[in-house]
């Protein structure tokens, strides 16, 4: 991912799993209440209400499911066609958007519960997504029918200078629909450490914490380019492997109590196995993060390849990019 890497890869987002069980400061005023089985039920968070996080996990995974549809064939679009729009002689080769996000767009708007940050921008996201896909699609036909030879682009011309502006208007969007999603996040874990620590859940707390750090390490990675990154700071490099190996040992530490691991856990089956492939995944970021350290001594971050030498593809922001996805899957899997 050597351009943007949020755009031009497809970024996972946190889907946060948090559990019921615990008790909570009822003292504290109730801001949120919701209608379950004809009884009402009050939340003093709403973070802590199972409707909303419901709603909010269904939207995240719309967000993710459109950046999927989307990502790969608007590229093609935009690098096979000119901005000027298709030139004589040539057959743009475009991909076919799949229709799938359109069966579940709806799931998370159904729920009654309001999410001011997230419910307006994801029912504009869809209502693009769906002109981007017709008119993607129908320019896909056009091309691969050959129909151009017939009526010497015209009808590619037109659908060029409608899908030009929803491509526009649909990036915005989902900009806008992903950076309230990693608003929403950000308060979550703030909320979700607080409780965990106050309760005195402490590997939840540092399995946090290091998902937390392997986060600030992602986005050290997000540039524009290879040159810009090769003059990120090694320092704060330094610093974020010392933040997380921080988190990771002391979670490690407390989770050879395997009995504590199971009960902060709820008892989850199978809890040490996904505790660890989550571990896995974070000692990896810290080693990601020494071969970057390394790459920028030397300024060299080619890739592995058959006819150049076999060069490490660890430190580089497609494998971060991969390595903090794998993390989050684990934590949701442990979470859930």
């Amino acid at each position: 991912m050597l351009m943007k890497f949020q755009k031009s890869l497809h970024l996972m987002l946190l889907i946060l799993f948090i559990t019921f069980f615990f008790s909570c400061n009822n003292s504290e005023k109730n801001k949120y209440s919701t209608i379950e089985n004809s009884e009402t039920k009050t939340y003093t968070n709403r973070f802590e209400n199972p409707k909303w996080i419901e709603k909010y996990s269904k939207l995240v995974t719309n967000y993710n499911e459109l950046s999927g549809a989307t990502n790969f064939s608007i590229k093609t679009y935009t690098e096979a066609i000119p901005k000027t729009g298709p030139k004589y002689g040539s057959k743009p080769n475009l991909v076919n958007i799949n229709d799938y996000p359109i069966m579940k767009m709806g799931l998370g708007q159904t729920i009654a519960i309001e999410i001011p940050e997230l419910d307006s921008i994801s029912a504009k996201a869809n209502t693009e997504f769906t002109k981007l896909m017709q008119l993607n699609n129908d320019a896909e036909s056009y091309y691969d029918r050959g129909d151009y030879e017939d009526d010497n682009y015209a009808q590619g011309k037109k659908y060029h200078e409608e899908i030009l502006p929803v491509i526009t208007s649909f990036t915005t969007i989902m900009k806008d629909f992903g950076e309230a999603i990693t608003g929403l996040e950000t308060e979550i874990k703030v909320f979700e450490l607080e409780r965990d620590e106050k309760q005195g859940l402490m590997i939840r707390y540092h399995v946090a914490k290091t998902l937390a750090n392997a986060k600030e390490a992602f986005m050290l990675t997000q540039v524009e380019d290879m040159k810009a990154y090769g003059k990120t700071n090694p320092v704060t490099i330094d610093v974020l492997i010392k933040k997380l190996k921080s988190s990771i040992v002391e979670a490690e530490k407390l989770a050879k109590d395997k009995d504590r691991l199971v009960s902060e856990f709820s008892g989850k089956a199978n809890v040490d196995f996904y505790y660890e492939q989550f571990m896995v995944q974070a000692n990896r970021m810290v080693k990601n993060l020494r071969e970057l350290k390394k790459k920028l001594k030397t300024q060299n971050f080619t890739r592995r390849g058959s006819f150049i030498p076999r060069i490490s593809t660890d430190g580089l922001p497609d494998t971060i990019l991969n390595n903090y996805n794998e993390l989050i899957e684990n934590y949701n899997n442990l979470m859930s």
